[in-house]
């Protein structure tokens, strides 16, 4: 969330360095589809100013807070601000803090190539999930890529 960004610059900035990518999440996690345009450019374009500001990297994608969007609305996004929409195809439920084990299960089960996996950092049991479920899924052979490579693969095929 853009409201957050000026909390945590160094940890958005690692985060890049590493190698991961940071979507655009709205300023302070909205239901766009229930906002006036004006407002949804807005929460996007200051969530992207901020971003940009604290890292020198724009976003290219963004997540709709709670994926409550639509088809009218994604298309709309794109079109003024060039992110496309990303959402998830296997969510970890770790907002509903099932604990670290379920999480983990969850996604072993459940993981096939070209998963994009929901998780949540704000809760402990999921940044512990996340430590286990990296070398567990690289070790099945799993590679992990940004979505915006996601998207380079999927139309390169």
């Amino acid at each position: 969330m853009g409201v957050k960004v000026d909390l945590h610059p160094t940890i958005l900035k690692r985060a890049i360095e590493e190698g991961h990518e940071i979507a655009n999440h709205a300023w302070n996690h909205p239901v766009l589809s229930k906002l006036p345009w004006d407002d949804v450019h807005r929460q996007l374009r200051e969530t992207s100013d901020a971003l940009f500001n604290a890292t020198g990297v724009q976003p290219k994608v963004m997540r709709p807070p709670y994926g409550n969007t639509n088809k009218r609305l994604n298309e709309r996004i794109y079109k003024e601000t060039q992110m496309p929409a990303i959402m998830w195809s296997l969510d970890t439920l770790d907002w509903k803090r099932p604990g670290v084990d379920a999480i983990v299960d969850r996604v072993q089960k459940k993981a096939t190539g070209g998963t994009v996996i929901l998780c949540h950092d704000i809760h402990p049991d999921t940044v512990a999930a996340v430590i286990r479920l990296v070398p567990e899924l690289q070790k099945k052979g799993f590679v992990f890529k940004t979505v915006s490579e996601m998207i380079k693969l999927h139309y390169a095929n």
